[in-house]
């Protein structure tokens, strides 16, 4: 089971929509964050901390893809 779930998460995903990726971007997200509370083990909870993390920057990549896409500046930072 847990070698399926790895082997699932090493192969790239199939061409979809960005909609889409959001939508399974989320959805790891929540396993991570899940897990995360889960988490009882000094080394099992920095393993979920850096799950929770590379899901949290692999979405916001995943958000800032589907502006570029759709022609939204995206600006960093405040301006001032």
């Amino acid at each position: 089971m847990i070698i399926n779930t790895l082997m699932r998460r090493r192969c790239p995903p199939p061409v979809r929509g960005a909609a889409a990726e959001i939508e399974v971007a989320l959805n790891d997200l929540a396993v991570a964050e899940n897990r995360f509370d889960q988490a009882r083990d000094p080394d099992l909870v920095d393993a979920c901390t850096l799950e929770v993390t590379a899901a949290h920057k692999r979405l916001n990549y995943l958000v800032r893809q589907a502006k570029r896409e759709s022609g939204i500046q995206i600006t960093r930072g405040c301006q001032v």
